[in-house]
């Protein structure tokens, strides 16, 4: 008989995650002929990452030491950038421990958690495994909308809630809530534990980034990610922001030695280049807005979004990313989940990207992919 796992791991679903068998590709040619277009990371690694990580392992200690557990000059450089204090910032090895971490911290048995429906469904499993009870809202007549009256509105109607999921831009649907109705969220719930995840807000119109809201809301954390805008989710680096006081309660579970240097100097290095991550960033909008508009042109159905990626509604999924898979094209399934039915998600690119992949739903059958009407 096999050791049971407590209760609540033992009923906990796993998350589901699409294959990563792009890594089982042994030929060069092959390899560098695909387009990951599944989970949502940039095209390319920035090359003075490159040239400071070979200058870094050159270095007494790069391997061998343990890293700086405080990482005080990515603190203070992403203090910088959002126009914090280093004190107000706490980095981790990904954007998902530092989730995970606050779930730890500020949830236990019972405790009821609101998450935006659709939504990231991995934080799902790190209220879970604290035993929390999980509420998935739909904050609008239907999944593909955004109200923050009625998320709010279905939030109360819980009863006591211990912490609200909210994802800036939304994934997978891409809607972006504004500054004020970000406000009355927290406004309304002032006892409530408030995660703003903002792993792509880089690629929002404006960048409204909810940060500066934690100087008057100490209810407030905000998570942000170095995988997306700056392209490094190989090597795992992320942070949270909010009161200090808050932080302080983070420290106690969070482990340092797992944020590694090379996560540590790419990040800064990025952070004091700060120009090259916009202009990658306006490049993907780029491509953003020119697949967005050819795609509806040629009949298809395609979700506005604020991220670096959208939805797409398509009339056979499964025969769709076959055939793209075929011309070295990965995207998401998203037709599984409740309210998204007929859906792919797509991760877009500069625009010289999203014209091979505009190519190649052109040389499908119409039928498969055009259901605009």
């Amino acid at each position: 008989m096999s050791l049971k796992p407590v209760p609540h791991i033992e009923a906990l679903e796993e998350y589901a995650v699409t294959s990563q068998d792009v890594w089982r590709i042994e030929d060069p040619r092959a390899a560098g002929r695909v387009l990951k277009l599944d989970w949502n990371e940039a095209p390319a690694v920035h090359e003075i990452v490159r040239e400071r990580l070979a200058e870094f392992l050159a270095r007494p200690g790069s391997i061998n030491w343990y890293p700086d557990v405080a990482a005080l000059d990515l603190s203070k450089a992403i203090a910088e950038y959002l126009g914090l204090s280093p004190l107000q910032v706490l980095p981790f090895g990904g954007s998902d421990v530092a989730l995970e971490t606050v779930a730890r911290t500020y949830l236990g048995p019972g405790d009821q958690v609101a998450l935006v429906h659709p939504g990231y469904d991995n934080f799902r499993i790190y209220a879970e495994s604290c035993g929390a009870r999980i509420h998935r809202v739909v904050p609008g007549p239907d999944p593909l909308t955004f109200s923050m009256s009625a998320f709010i509105g279905a939030i109360r109607a819980l009863g006591p809630v211990r912490l609200i999921y909210l994802i800036q831009p939304n994934n997978p649907v891409g809607y972006l809530a504004g500054r004020a109705e970000l406000i009355a969220l927290l406004q309304a719930f002032p006892d409530t534990a408030v995660i703003v995840d903002e792993a792509y807000i880089e690629f929002a119109d404006g960048e409204p980034t909810a940060a500066p809201l934690i100087a008057q809301f100490d209810n407030l954390f905000v998570g942000r990610s170095f995988s997306k805008a700056f392209g490094m989710a190989g090597l795992r680096l992320g942070y949270v922001v909010s009161h200090h006081r808050n932080l302080a309660h983070l420290r106690k579970l969070r482990n340092g030695k797992n944020l590694t240097m090379f996560a540590q100097i790419a990040g800064t290095a990025l952070l004091q280049n700060i120009a090259l991550v916009r202009q990658h960033v306006e490049r993907v909008k780029a491509g953003r807005r020119s697949f967005t508009e050819a795609f509806r042109a040629r009949g298809g159905t395609i979700l506005d979004s604020q991220g670096n990626f959208a939805l797409l509604r398509v009339a056979d999924p499964q025969e769709v990313i076959f055939r793209l898979k075929l011309e070295g094209i990965y995207v998401r399934d998203r037709s599984t989940m409740r309210g998204l039915e007929g859906m792919l998600r797509l991760t877009f690119g500069p625009p010289e990207v999203m014209a091979r992949v505009l190519t190649a739903f052109e040389t499908m059958p119409a039928g498969l992919w055009q259901t605009a009407r």
